[in-house]
């Protein structure tokens, strides 16, 4: 167990609720394991979902891979898992089109949205014929 090798650093103060110090390295492996958990189930949805998907720079975006290949295949179990351990840190991306039959509309106005304020997108929604699909707000 890799719990076992790790030294308990002891804060210089106990917490206020006078609990024992704890295992700092072990609150990492837990954290690095739940960011890998997520990032497996990120995997699975693509997957059942039949999307392909690559990795991505959490923060820039941009992709750790070339990732015009999987416009036109699926990722293998195999890439997925090498991607797990070479970008620990990662976040997935779907390839949109054809490949995974989704079409992405980024809606942006210059003057700013109001949060309350969705007739905007019920007026472009009335205007355009699209299928029920995942509807994300950021």
């Amino acid at each position: 167990m890799i719990a076992q090798h790790l030294r308990p650093r002891r804060s210089r103060r106990s917490s206020s609720f006078g609990q024992p110090a704890t295992y700092h390295g072990s609150i990492i492996l837990i954290l690095k394991y739940y960011l890998m958990s997520q990032i497996k189930t990120a995997i699975d949805f693509c997957r059942a979902n039949n999307y392909s998907f690559f990795p991505i720079n959490p923060v820039t975006k941009k992709p750790c891979v070339d990732w015009k290949v999987y416009q036109t295949r699926f990722p293998t179990d195999e890439e997925a898992t090498k991607w797990m351990h070479d970008y620990p840190n990662m976040s997935i991306a779907i390839a949109t089109g054809r490949i995974s039959n989704l079409i992405v509309v980024d809606l942006d106005r210059p003057d700013g949205v109001d949060e309350s304020d969705d007739t905007w997108i019920e007026k472009i929604k009335s205007q355009v014929d699209l299928p029920h699909t995942f509807t994300v707000k950021s």
